[in-house]
């Protein structure tokens, strides 16, 4: 019977996999992102899209006001238990705003997203 030993050098691989790497790839798609829903957020005088901030690790976007929830979320429950539903964003400067602007961006943008993540990972190279 004949034998075949076979050597493969993965040190390119696990560079490339790296962490270090994969965490670069994370926090650049998240930067991309953020620039892109910013257009769907609610916006009347700017605090709400303005506090927008990604986590450390780049796995988590915050809107960063006690209203930002009602906001997304398209209506609260006020004090009597009785949800209040937005029918009406203010339109004047971001025209696409309505609730859950991370869905109406992904539907738009993903495939962007996909690509951001693969450069800032240096998957490609």
């Amino acid at each position: 019977m004949l034998e075949a030993k076979v050597e493969i050098d993965l040190s390119g691989v696990e560079k490339k996999l790296s962490p270090a790497n994969l965490d670069m790839g994370q926090k650049a798609m998240a930067n991309q992102m953020l620039a892109d829903m910013d257009d769907f957020v609610p916006y009347r005088e700017g605090t709400l899209s303005q506090t927008a901030t990604i986590s450390t690790d780049g796995k988590e976007l915050h809107w960063n006001t006690p209203y930002a929830k009602a906001q997304y979320n398209g209506g609260f429950t006020n004090h009597k238990g009785t949800v209040v539903e937005f029918k009406n964003y203010t339109t004047t400067f971001h025209p696409q705003a309505g609730p859950e602007w991370d869905k109406v961006a992904a539907g738009m943008f993903m495939e962007d997203w996909k690509k951001v993540y693969v450069e800032g990972a240096k998957l490609n190279d």
